[in-house]
């Protein structure tokens, strides 16, 4: 969703994005844990199948009445694209959004994997730096009607004022009504303890049906909401105490919800919790020693599974790393099974009609963040284990919206008349590092969050082409302010020609540690 929480989501990423580049370009791992699900692939478990892909950002998910499973889809932001404000304004990086966003229904039989049909569209959807992608963040079905929980990122409302945070009401001809304003809503009714990092927007996460309402689970604040079908809210539990940022619930089997948290950064193992929340607000706890909860389901019998999105976390940035996560069911008040390991950043979980559980993932770090669904046999041998290349089976093809993007066009002019700079359109073929273009324009590729060349020795007047063929956004910016390419996505290039003799160092504005020299002769 999102922005489970606005301290790990904004950062965890980008570390990941960072180490994981550095590991590429050195041939080394920096931790043996961060090297070993590439290095040595273990086959999926029987009892583990991929469900559904070609999921842009899967997020929460659910079942019709007719059984036909939906899911939210956060998109990327970027199919049709928009600056959504300065990137120089934030510390983490841009924030580029586009209508992307989506509902889909999975279609297919039991003999391949289901593929999406979107059923519903048009809400903001926001891309981030290394796989900080918001928009849905869960669908829910009540008397027979579809509702919608979206939380795309605080400047994407900004732009689409119309379409805030909140919970929205599902038409037969696929828009969507907005009935609570959840921006509005958690403005004027505060928690008892602020969050540091409260967002102007509220951070809805999760949504599911009640008997004849909607429960809410709202994460930066920290709160369970009622919501009525005509879009009136009240508060059942304030959950604000410590901060420990509620990321997933389920229907008790004897009234109430459960809750897991996420926690705060180191989210150190062990530390998170279940907890019950009955109708009148009374909450206990149930169960103890988790890590980083971000869904949960309940099997016939009663017994309680927890989704952990990664276990095994460091005590220094990024605090996780993938292919950690799993599943694991109660066996005490404090105690624990695995189910499922090697999970990538699991983000839902639900149990199915089947009484299989169903997880969506990857959270973040897939670029082009495209995820899947997948469903766990609880019948088979535990505990189960995940290939980390299980994706690699999806055989859809992606389905999104083509509403187009708030904000104006990425490829405006970025001129700067004092460098001679300007932005220019992609090329139609990837350059080569140093490669020389029809123009006579000496290439630096951005790769692998890198420079390359890194150094460059070039006559005067020679005009020099920033091209990016990376996975996400950087910037090439002069130390000494003579050039500053701004905000460039992928696929996108720069062009400068520097007449003045001289050394000129540059680096990435999001991304301090890449670094280039340009020497003009």
């Amino acid at each position: 969703m999102l922005k489970l929480h606005r301290t790990w989501l904004l950062t965890i990423p980008l570390l990941i994005a960072v180490i994981t580049a550095t590991i590429a370009s050195s041939g080394s791992a920096q931790t043996p844990e961060a090297a070993s699900p590439a290095a040595s692939p273990i086959p999926t478990s029987e009892g583990i199948t991929l469900f559904a892909g070609g999921l842009v950002n899967p997020r929460g998910f659910t079942w019709s009445p007719d059984g036909d499973l939906y899911i939210a889809l956060a998109g990327n932001g970027i199919t049709t694209m928009g600056l959504v404000s300065n990137p120089k304004d934030y510390q983490y990086g841009p924030y580029i959004g586009g209508n992307t966003a989506s509902v889909v229904r999975i279609e297919g039989d039991d003999s391949a994997i289901g593929c999406p049909v979107a059923v519903a569209g048009g809400l903001p959807s926001t891309h981030g730096m290394g796989g900080n992608d918001q928009g849905p963040a869960d669908v829910a079905f009540l008397d027979g009607k579809m509702y919608v929980l979206q939380d795309a990122g605080d400047d994407a409302i900004k732009e689409a004022p119309d379409q805030p945070n909140g919970v929205y009401l599902a038409n037969e001809d696929g828009s969507l009504t907005l009935l609570l304003d959840m921006a509005t809503w958690h403005k004027e009714n505060p928690v008892a303890h602020i969050p540091y990092d409260l967002g102007e927007e509220s951070e809805t996460f999760a949504l599911m049906a009640g008997d004849g309402f909607l429960w809410l689970l709202e994460s930066n604040s920290g709160q369970v909401l009622k919501v009525t079908p005509d879009g009136e809210a009240t508060r059942v539990a304030d959950l604000s105490e410590g901060h420990p940022v509620p990321t997933g619930f389920a229907h008790a089997p004897d009234g109430g919800v459960y809750v897991g948290f996420l926690t705060a950064a180191p989210y150190t193992d062990g530390s998170s919790k279940v907890v019950k929340v009955m109708p009148d607000g009374t909450v206990t706890d149930v169960w103890t020693g988790l890590t980083m909860v971000t869904g949960l389901a309940v099997g016939t019998d009663g017994t309680l599974y927890a989704l952990e999105m990664a276990t095994g976390n460091i005590d220094n940035p990024p605090y996780t790393l993938p292919h950690t996560g799993r599943i694991v069911r109660q066996t005490g008040p404090d105690s624990l099974a695995e189910v499922v390991t090697g999970l990538d950043f699991p983000i839902a979980m639900e149990m199915g009609p089947d009484q299989a559980l169903y997880v969506a993932f990857p959270t973040f770090g897939s670029d082009p963040p495209i995820g899947g669904i997948l469903r766990v046999d609880l019948s088979a041998p535990q505990p189960m284990t995940v290939s980390p290349d299980i994706l690699s089976a999806d055989t859809c093809e992606i389905e999104m919206p083509s509403e187009a993007a708030p904000g104006g066009s990425m490829n405006e002019s970025m001129a700067s008349p004092e460098s001679g700079a300007m932005m220019a359109t992609p090329e139609t073929t990837p350059l080569a590092s140093g490669e020389k273009t029809e123009t006579g324009a000496v290439a630096i590729v951005i790769k692998n969050f890198a420079f390359s060349p890194a150094t460059v020795e070039v006559p005067a007047g020679t005009v020099i082409t920033f091209d990016n063929q990376d996975t996400t956004a950087h910037t090439a910016t002069a130390t000494d302010g003579s050039f500053d390419s701004g905000n460039l996505n992928p696929g996108e290039s720069y062009s400068i020609t520097l007449d003045k003799a001289g050394t000129y160092a540059y680096s990435c504005t999001y991304h301090p540690n890449m670094k280039g020299t340009i020497i003009v002769k």
